[in-house]
């Protein structure tokens, strides 16, 4: 059965001794899934970090830079990657856009191998990869999910619509593990009060955009897409700042066919197509000098 060791964290900045932090911590989680029988026993393979606004030049994405392929180091074995939130101005923006690093276990034991994803996952969206944008917001299915939906009224509906196209942009990677396909998703996603919108319909997406997950990973032809790419027993990890609690994410309404666990406001959550579906587990926090987010971590099994 395939295995991937997943962390998240949402360092709210990039300087401050975050970078040091990411380090110990992860090597801490290594040092203590070495003791868990197999195959629970693997070192992390895949990080997704929010808010990495600085670029390749952020304190963190230095210091997975530098220590790749230094032996001995955390990161030896590790491929980073940067992508900005968002290509193009948003209309309509009141909250700024972020950034996000994918840092992946390439080498050493238990890596994971990045593969180009089908090409129906990528057209209509932008990023050059292996990091690609999901552009909700001309999403054929998505958009056909807001217009369908017989509880807005017409006024509702646009601007729905509106916050839909607007909304921080998830993006995604793709890589095997044990030779199945797993596509690797991560997003930070805005707050109530980030949209004008919200201010006229008082609460258009809800607190947390529940309903934008809920569009994204049921309506729309990306996830479609992406759930024929794992046909066959691979499975889709969202690894991310949700901005909305366990309860709110765990409805069942918004990702039925999910498995996962959270910390605070953020989640590790996966679903397959193989028998049984995913159960992510082996799950803890550790408490962080950075509020509000805690450096995250699950091991999905599938």
């Amino acid at each position: 059965m395939p295995y991937l060791r997943v962390v998240n964290w949402n360092p709210g900045a990039e300087g401050g001794g975050r970078d040091a932090a990411l380090d110990q911590t992860v090597g801490q989680i290594n040092a203590a899934t070495a003791m868990l029988a197999a195959p629970q026993n693997v070192a992390v393979q895949a990080i997704a970090i929010q808010e990495a606004n600085q670029g390749t030049n952020g304190d963190i994405f230095t210091m997975l830079a530098a220590q790749a392929g230094v032996a001995g180091t955390t990161f030896e074995h590790f491929t980073r990657y940067h992508i900005s939130e968002h290509h193009v101005a948003q209309a309509g923006r009141v909250g700024r856009s972020k950034g996000y690093i994918v840092a992946l276990r390439t080498g050493g034991a238990s890596p994971v191998v990045p593969v180009a994803p089908a090409a129906n996952m990528i057209g209509g969206y932008s990023g050059a990869g292996p990091l690609y944008r999901i552009d909700l917001g001309n999403d054929p299915g998505a958009n056909a999910a807001v217009i369908a939906n017989s509880a807005y009224g017409t006024p509702a509906r646009a601007a729905l619509t509106s916050a839909l196209r607007n909304t921080r942009w998830p993006v995604f990677t793709c890589f095997t593990v044990g030779g199945v396909n797993v596509v690797f998703v991560t997003v930070h996603l805005d707050l109530r009060a980030n949209w004008q919108g919200a201010a006229v319909l008082h609460n258009p997406w809800r607190q947390g955009l529940k309903e934008c997950i809920g569009i994204m990973f049921q309506s729309s032809t990306w996830y479609a897409n992406a759930t024929a790419w794992i046909a066959g027993g691979g499975a889709i990890v969202l690894s991310g700042d949700l901005n909305a609690s366990a309860v709110e994410i765990g409805h069942a309404g918004i990702l039925p066919a999910f498995d996962g666990t959270n910390d605070n406001l953020c989640h590790i959550l996966a679903e397959s197509t193989a028998a049984g579906g995913a159960n992510v587990h082996n799950d803890w926090a550790e408490v962080q000098n950075f509020p509000p987010h805690h450096i995250l971590t699950s091991g999905v099994q599938w």
